[in-house]
């Protein structure tokens, strides 16, 4: 009953050509704060560019698998996905039954979040171009951190009932932790013999603050101490991803 539903489903959004994910947001250019300041530069120029207005659904993924079975959990390989790849799924091409075609899809790994992307003449934002767009002035940073510590992120609400920032752009808060290209830019990578006393201070426990451009940008912090825990096969179910231009 369930794979009838789906090709009406399928047939009605094709026919109307109805995008899941919606339109692309054009982004103005403009001066990026970086949360941890270096090299003296306390921005960062971030040119024009469009953005998903919701991050890649569930139903969206399954196309994109449909056209691209060496992505299905099968077959993936295990260079670029790890054991916990689409792991909740029933099967290859069937999310199952719980689970909600218009939210957005989790547990999927960075080489396939960018081979998405890639598939359909887009890319993954950088980390300045998200981290750029997400930004909101008080009180609505407040309201963020709510997200992240009153309520557990999760891929089950439909994207178009997500939170929606100034720009018109869905679930950038609220819904899952997001993809970036370089995600681990800022990671440490010293082994801490060869580092200066500085640079472990600013890298490692309190010191963490050290250097900061904003220190009441909470929710900045615990997306940068998210992002610094990732690698690229890596998935889960409170991360998911949005393409570029």
């Amino acid at each position: 009953m369930r794979n009838i539903v789906y090709v009406v489903f399928s047939y009605f959004i094709v026919s109307i050509g109805f995008l899941v994910s919606g339109e692309m947001i054009r982004v103005p250019d403009g001066l990026y704060h970086p949360l941890t300041i270096g090299n003296d530069l306390d921005f960062e120029y971030v040119k024009s560019f469009e953005i998903d207005q919701y991050p890649v659904t569930v139903f969206e993924y399954l196309r994109f698998l449909k056209e691209n079975p060496h992505w299905v959990r099968s077959q993936a390989s295990p260079i670029y996905v790890g054991f916990s790849y689409l792991k909740n799924w029933k099967s290859d091409f069937d999310p199952g039954e719980k689970v909600e075609l218009q939210a957005p899809v989790s547990q999927v790994s960075w080489f396939a979040a960018k081979y998405f992307c890639h598939y359909y003449g887009k890319r993954l934002p950088t980390l300045a171009e998200w981290e750029y767009i997400a930004a909101e002035p008080m009180p609505s940073i407040k309201k963020i951190l709510t997200f992240y510590i009153k309520q557990d992120l999760h891929a089950s609400t439909k994207v178009g009932f997500s939170y929606k920032n100034r720009n018109g752009i869905y679930g950038l808060h609220g819904l899952v932790f997001e993809w970036v290209f370089d995600y681990d830019s800022d990671v440490y990578l010293g082994d801490g013999r060869e580092s200066s006393e500085a640079e472990k201070v600013e890298s490692f426990c309190g010191g963490g603050a050290f250097g900061v451009s904003d220190l009441a940008n909470y929710p900045a912090f615990i997306r940068k101490s998210f992002r610094n825990n990732l690698y690229a096969q890596y998935s889960s179910t409170n991360l998911g991803f949005r393409c570029v231009k």
